[in-house]
């Protein structure tokens, strides 16, 4: 680690470099190995940082599940946009413990604006027991304070309903139809799977009167 850690901080960057540290994480025996190797390497090559850590994610025989999930956190620091699936493909390897897949969850919900169906999902998978509480709070930016208010409407329609997608996609209003009905029971699916009672009603939409500048809005 030392002499890749030299090379890692040396003044030329050089592709022979990049290739060492990749080999180096890619064989090293300890997965916190392959963590501090991305550490060193972020600040020179992010992109770089980035490979070790989803090769290290990717790693189904990955024993060390606390590096995982540091491998996880550290990837979304790196580049926000991939903090979300390092924090679930983390999650979804075997073994990980109902602790640490719950941490995951929060870190995607409150860190990085998630979904908060992602942490009941993974705390269900995390078999909790009935006397675990989870209690989340949304502040002013994360969803707007949504957890605190009625879900309101869920509408299947991929295009706002059947007469605004005729009048612009008409040849595909079928396939349309077909897949926002299937988009609406697979998000509808794992909470009747996992018994959690949202409420659901399948009540159909009401029109409204409305002005002209409103066209096709439904409570």
């Amino acid at each position: 680690m030392t002499v890749v850690r030299a090379a890692i901080t040396q003044t030329t960057w050089t592709g022979a470099v990049r290739a060492a540290a990749e080999r180096f994480a890619a064989t090293a025996v300890e997965a916190g190995t392959a963590v501090r190797v991305a550490e060193r390497v972020r600040g020179r090559d992010s992109a770089v940082a980035l490979r070790i850590l989803a090769a290290l994610l990717a790693r189904e025989d990955l024993t060390d599940r606390e590096a995982g999930f540091r491998a996880a956190v550290l990837a979304g620091e790196i580049d926000p946009l991939a903090a979300i699936p390092a924090l679930e493909r983390f999650a979804a390897l075997t073994r990980v413990p109902g602790g640490l897949r719950v941490m995951a969850g929060k870190r995607i919900l409150e860190t990085h604006g998630g979904s908060m169906d992602t942490l009941v999902r993974l705390a269900a998978d995390a078999g909790l027991e009935d006397g675990d509480v989870i209690t989340a709070v949304d502040g002013d930016r994360v969803a707007q304070a949504a957890s605190g208010r009625n879900g309101g409407f869920f509408l299947y329609s991929l295009t706002h309903g059947i007469g605004h997608g005729k009048s612009r996609f008409a040849a595909g209003m079928a396939a349309f139809e077909r897949l926002g009905i299937e988009n609406f029971e697979g998000a509808v699916a794992p909470h009747s799977a996992q018994g959690i009672d949202w409420h659901t009603r399948r009540g159909g939409g009401t029109p409204a009167a409305q002005p002209s500048a409103q066209p096709g809005f439904n409570f």
